[in-house]
C-alpha cells in the first residue's frame, strides 16, 4: 500500500521530528488508514535535557493539524493515550 495525501503528510511531520527535538530518535512506526503508532528514543544520558514526551506529542499534532487543516478537515481525536515504554538505563 501507498500513503495517500494525508498520510503523506504524517511521515513528512513524523520524519522532521528529530529536527525539532534533537534528543529524539525515531523508532518504529505504523501508519494506518486513519490512526498512527509510532516509537520514539529520548536520550537517555541527557535526562535533565529532554524533551517531555507530551511536548513531543504536542508538537506533532500541532504541525500535522496545521497542516492538515489549511484542506479545511480535522485530525486528531479530542483524547491521545500515550503509552510510555519504559527501558533500562546505563
Amino acid at each position: 500500500m501507498h500513503p495517500n495525501a494525508s498520510g503523506e503528510l504524517i511521515l513528512s511531520a513524523w520524519q522532521s521530528l528529530p529536527k525539532a527535538f534533537p534528543l529524539v530518535s525515531l523508532d518504529a512506526f505504523v501508519l494506518m488508514p486513519n490512526h498512527f503508532h509510532a516509537l520514539v528514543t529520548l536520550a537517555a544520558e541527557d535526562v535533565e535535557t529532554n524533551p517531555s514526551m507530551s511536548a513531543v506529542v504536542q508538537w506533532f499534532k500541532t504541525v500535522t493539524t496545521k497542516r492538515y487543516t489549511q484542506g479545511g478537515a480535522s485530525t486528531w481525536m479530542a483524547t491521545v493515550r500515550p503509552a510510555l515504554v519504559a527501558g533500562q538505563l546505563p
